[in-house]
């Protein structure tokens, strides 16, 4: 039987505005790191700029679409999903309705995303990622990047022009042994992301929690990884190795690294009545519904700075009794540098926690989150080096699930950041975004897997920032109207 289904959708900015307003009050020799400031009117006369004037949506635009299709060639099955984004951002100053654009800071990305899935099968399967991109931005806006990471990452396109980049990301998983309701699964990864390969959404802070594991977010770095995992029912365990070194034939990006990952997780109270007990006893309802723990240990070798150790250790728990369910998380992330010259050290860290709760109900469902994290950076004795930052993130939301009028959604999520360079400067920043989704899904064709849906969301997103003594102010206003449609034919 051959089954195909198909998923369309589409995010567009369809009415964006976007309202800034930069402020300087110190003056300094490097100005033109912040070129554009609207109370300097010198600034605006020499803007190099081929957009002058540009309406409130061309300021910071964004468009998706996706595509998805599943098909079954007896027991071969197969999918393919796809995901395209183009993103243009540029600064600018609101002016009578239009923004006076400073075409130097100016960034334009187009990024694609294709998932392929193969069951061989019951005991063979076969997942490929692959990415492409292409990315732009003209020379000066390299002069007026930040000190902070995730700026910092955009230097690799310096003096390149348009740049296109590829990704790709191949796993095997094959079911070596089975017995009764457990199984021993080996797989195999090959990951390769090349130098220029660019998604803007790993360069944003209010993100960087949902994409600092992804392994595309590394560029100039190759992957091969194999493990082994036993699994039974909602329990299992699983040890891996991995190999990760840079591409480009370069003595400055040199990079190795051997990597050993463990996990646990254990599914607490179906071992609990596996063992005779009723899970409305007073102990089954207190105990977890499941639990894990992982733990990460890595030698890194860089050009100039010595073997470093990295560890990594996180765990959590989860919750659900009836309608109501909770889950809560922590991590922490470790560096060391021991063996550098001159008794010179250096230490990284960071760590955080994770919190979730919901109760799904028939009439509506309600759910809450809360996420916190901090790093620091500490190169002894030279504390000049030194860097911190934080981030903090939380979000509701509330469905209204009707008889006859179409679902409603509203969600509301704030996200904080800061960072502080001791020799440099600090920013802070907050996005706030609150939305509304309606959901027609119950007036189509009585189908699995279809989908009308239309949304609006308001994002609020403010800055503040000193560097080099000089301070800057932003406040950004975006209002983004969309659809999503899926269908099975």
């Amino acid at each position: 039987m051959l089954s195909k289904l198909a998923y369309i959708g589409c995010v567009a900015a369809g009415a964006v505005i976007a309202l800034s307003a930069r402020k300087s009050f110190a003056e300094s020799p490097i100005d033109s790191f912040f070129a554009g400031q609207p109370d300097r009117p010198q600034i605006l006369e020499n803007t190099n700029t081929s957009h002058p004037l540009l309406s409130l949506v061309e300021q910071d635009r964004l468009s998706s679409s996706k595509f998805s299709s599943s098909s079954s060639f007896g027991a071969l099955n197969f999918g393919v999903s796809s995901d395209f984004r183009e993103s243009t951002k540029i600064d600018g100053t609101p002016f009578l309705g239009f923004v006076v654009g400073n075409d130097s800071k100016r960034q334009e990305n187009q990024v694609a995303y294709t998932n392929v899935n193969m069951d061989l099968g019951e005991t063979v399967r076969v997942k490929t990622r692959l990415g492409s991109s292409t990315y732009e931005a003209p020379h000066q806006f390299f002069n007026t990047l930040s000190k902070a990471p995730e700026d910092q990452r955009e230097l690799r396109f310096a003096n390149v022009g348009i740049a296109s980049g590829s990704a790709s990301l191949t796993r095997v998983e094959e079911d070596l042994l089975r017995f009764g309701d457990a199984k021993v699964m080996f797989f195999q990864e090959l990951a390769r992301v090349d130098r220029f390969f660019e998604d803007l959404k790993f360069a944003d802070k209010a993100q960087r929690q949902q994409t600092k594991d992804d392994v595309f977010s590394k560029p100039d770095r190759e992957t091969s990884k194999y493990g082994v995992s036993f699994l039974r029912e909602s329990s299992g365990i699983m040890f891996s190795q991995s190999s990760i070194s840079n591409i480009i034939d370069d003595p400055a990006s040199f990079y190795r690294e051997q990597r050993f990952d463990s996990k646990a997780w254990l599914g607490v109270r179906d071992l609990f009545k596996g063992f005779g007990n009723s899970q409305d006893s007073l102990l089954g309802n207190f105990l977890p519904s499941n639990v894990w723990v992982s733990y990460s240990e890595s030698n890194v070798r860089r050009t100039v700075v010595p073997t470093a150790g990295i560890t990594e250790m996180s765990a959590g728990a989860g919750w659900s009794w009836g309608n109501l369910y909770t889950n809560f998380g922590v991590w922490r992330y470790a560096e060391s540098d021991p063996q550098l010259a001159g008794n010179l050290s250096a230490r990284t860290f960071s760590e955080g926690a994770d919190l979730s709760i919901g109760i799904n109900r028939n009439k509506w469902n309600v759910s809450g989150w809360v996420s916190v994290s901090r790093s620091n950076y500490d190169q002894a004795p030279y504390t000049l080096n030194d860097t911190s930052n934080y981030y903090a993130s939380g979000g509701a939301s509330l469905t209204l699930i009707m008889e006859r009028l179409p679902n409603v959604t509203l969600a509301f999520d704030i996200n904080k950041y800061g960072d502080a360079y001791l020799a440099s400067g600090a920013d802070n920043g907050r996005i706030s975004t609150a939305g509304i989704a309606l959901d027609f899904s119950k007036y189509l064709v009585e189908r699995g897997g279809q989908k009308l849906q239309l949304f609006y969301y308001a994002r609020d997103q403010g800055y503040d920032g000193t560097w080099g003594g000089v301070q800057s102010h932003s406040l950004t206003l975006a209002h983004v109207f969309g659809g999503v449609v899926r269908s099975r034919w």
